[in-house]
């Protein structure tokens, strides 16, 4: 079994609607799933 994120920093089609969506629900979401594709990589706690 493939055990990679299914929402990993990166610009994939799922973390873009997310972003989409989380703007227009609640801009504060839309600006953190951008800030999680941006610098998501970085951070040591979602790295395995």
């Amino acid at each position: 079994m493939n055990t990679t994120a299914l929402i990993r920093p990166a610009w994939t089609p799922a973390t873009i609607a997310l972003m989409v969506i989380g703007f227009m629900v609640f801009w504060p979401l839309g600006f953190a799933m951008l800030a999680y594709i941006i610098w998501g990589d970085r951070l040591d706690g979602f790295k395995r």
